[in-house]
C-alpha cells in the first residue's frame, strides 16, 4: 500500500534546481547574405552606424547582412518535465549529528516546472548575444520511495529565479549555427543557498523568406545539456512528512523495527529512525525537524530541441521551441518586442 504525503521541506529545493532557466535567448540572428544593391548596402551601413550597438555593426552591414533590432524585451513561458536522481541521502534528527541514509531507496522521481519569467537581451556583437533574466518558479514534483516503506512524496512550491547568459552565431547564405552557455540561481527559503545551475546549447538551422513582405521564418534542431549543482543541504519539519490520507503512515510503519532493512542497520542510524517514527505517530509533532543533504541530478542531462521564430514585424517576433528524447519534455514559448539604442557621438 502506498501513501501520498507532503515533502515541501526537503523535495522542494532540488526540484527548484531544475527550473533551469538558462536556455537560449532564442532569438535566430539573421547572419544571412544575399544580393544587394550598392544603395541598399550604403543604407544598411547608415543604419548600423547610427546604432550603439553592435559594435562592428556597420562593418558586417557592409557585408551585405541585414542586422536586426539589437535589444530585445521578452516575455518567456517555460514548461518542463525532468527525470532526476537522488543518492547519497544524509540525516539528522533536531539539529543532532547527520548520517547514512542508504537504507533509503528512491524509485522514480519526476520534477513538473513551469516558469515564466523577464528576459531582456542585447546583440553586444554581430555574433554575441548577452542576455539577463527573473521570474518566479512554479514547481511540483512526485517521487516514489521504494524503501523503507513504499510512499509517494509530492511536493510544490515556488522560488526565485535569476541569471545570465550569452550566444554566439555564425551563418552562411541562409544557415546558421548557434552555440549558448548560461548560469542561473534559484533562491529558496529551506536551501541554505542559492541553487546553482547551468545550461549549453548547440543549435543549427535556417532562414525561410516568406513572399515579398519582410517576414522570415526560422527553423531549428539542437541539442541542450543541463548542469545542476548536486549538492542539497536544508531542513524539513517533520510535519510536512506526514500522507495526505489518516492512518496510512501508521500502517505503513508498524512492525517496521523488526524488518530487514531496520535490523542491517548501524545502531546510530536505528536511533535516528527511531526517533523519527516516534515524531511521527506522537503529537506534537510540528516542531520536530529533519536536516539533511543529499545528491541529486538529471537521470539524462541531454536532450534534443527544436524550434521555429517567426517575425510578426520588424520589432516583434514570436518563438517556440521544444524538447524531446532523452530524460526531459519541455516546451518554451516566447514574445520579443526589439528596438535600437541610438549613437549620440
Amino acid at each position: 500500500m502506498k501513501a501520498r504525503a507532503s515533502y515541501t521541506g526537503l523535495l522542494l529545493p532540488a526540484a527548484l534546481l531544475l527550473t533551469v532557466l538558462g536556455t537560449s535567448p532564442l532569438q535566430a540572428q539573421e547572419m544571412t547574405t544575399k544580393k544587394r544593391t550598392q544603395e541598399q548596402i550604403d543604407s544598411m551601413v547608415a543604419v548600423a552606424e547610427g546604432r550603439l550597438f553592435p559594435f562592428f555593426g556597420a562593418k558586417v552591414a557592409a557585408k551585405g547582412v541585414d542586422l536586426p533590432f539589437p535589444i530585445g524585451i521578452n516575455l518567456h513561458s517555460y514548461v518542463q518535465d525532468q527525470q532526476q536522481v537522488f543518492t547519497d541521502l544524509k540525516f539528522g534528527f533536531n539539529g543532532g549529528e547527520l548520517v547514512d541514509g542508504d537504507f533509503v531507496v528512491f524509485d522514480d522521481a519526476v520534477t513538473r516546472t513551469w516558469v515564466p519569467q523577464l528576459r531582456v537581451d542585447t546583440w553586444i556583437l554581430p555574433f554575441f548575444n548577452l542576455y539577463g533574466l527573473v521570474g518566479p518558479a512554479f514547481v511540483d514534483t512526485e517521487v516514489e520511495l521504494a524503501e523503507p516503506i513504499p510512499l509517494v512524496v509530492r511536493t510544490d512550491g515556488t522560488g526565485l529565479t535569476y541569471g545570465i547568459g550569452g550566444s554566439l552565431s555564425g551563418g552562411h547564405s541562409h544557415y546558421w549555427g548557434s552555440a549558448s552557455y548560461s548560469w542561473s540561481w534559484t533562491d529558496v527559503d529551506s536551501l541554505e543557498e542559492p541553487a546553482h545551475a547551468r545550461v549549453f546549447g548547440l543549435r543549427v538551422g535556417t532562414n525561410l523568406h516568406l513572399g515579398r513582405v519582410r517576414k522570415v521564418l526560422s527553423i531549428w534542431v539542437g541539442a541542450s545539456h543541463q548542469y545542476l549543482e548536486s549538492a542539497t543541504r536544508g531542513s524539513a519539519t517533520v510535519v510536512n512528512l506526514l500522507p495526505i490520507e489518516d492512518g496510512t503512515i501508521e500502517e505503513a510503519l508498524q512492525g517496521y523495527d523488526e524488518t530487514e532493512w531496520y535490523q542491517d542497520l548501524p545502531r546510530p542510524t536505528q536511533k535516528i529512525v527511531d526517533d523519527i517514527v516516534e515524531a511521527i505517530l506522537e503529537l506534537p509533532y510540528d516542531t520536530w525537524t529533519i536536516e539533511y543533504d543529499v545528491q541529486k541530478y538529471p537521470l539524462k542531462p541531454w536532450n534534443m530541441v527544436m524550434g521555429a521564430q517567426m517575425d510578426l514585424s520588424r520589432r516583434w517576433n514570436l518563438t517556440t521551441e521544444l524538447g524531446l528524447l532523452g530524460a526531459r519534455r519541455s516546451l518554451q514559448v516566447q514574445l520579443s518586442y526589439r528596438f535600437a539604442a541610438q549613437n549620440n557621438r
